[in-house]
């Protein structure tokens, strides 16, 4: 099984533990010339087995400079629980992480 590229939130683990990838789908597009990336995930707790539901978005306008001023895409990911609770990881704002000096 594949493992899941980040540790994420497990509902009944209480705890963000990695994941493996029991199926995963993608779907391209673009809108007004700007191509964006939709991945849905079933993925599977490596420690209780417990079964989520990840989305993952990706798209041109999000995006920043890592340390070695290479352009980094951003991914934002939203994780669903049978309950119908989600937790959604977002890019960090600027105050938790600060654009590089001479990029802003």
């Amino acid at each position: 099984m594949e493992k899941f590229e980040r540790k994420i939130h497990c509902e009944i683990c209480g705890l963000e533990t990695n994941h493996g990838i029991l199926s995963k789908h993608e779907q391209l597009g673009s809108c007004d010339g700007n191509y964006f990336t939709y991945q849905y995930l079933i993925v599977q707790c490596l420690g209780c087995d417990d079964i989520h539901f990840v989305s993952i978005y990706e798209d041109e306008q999000n995006w920043e400079y890592d340390e070695h001023c290479r352009k980094q895409f951003i991914k934002v990911y939203s994780v669903h629980f049978k309950d119908g609770f989600s937790v959604r990881y977002e890019p960090p704002s600027e105050e938790e992480h600060p654009p590089l000096k001479g990029f802003t």
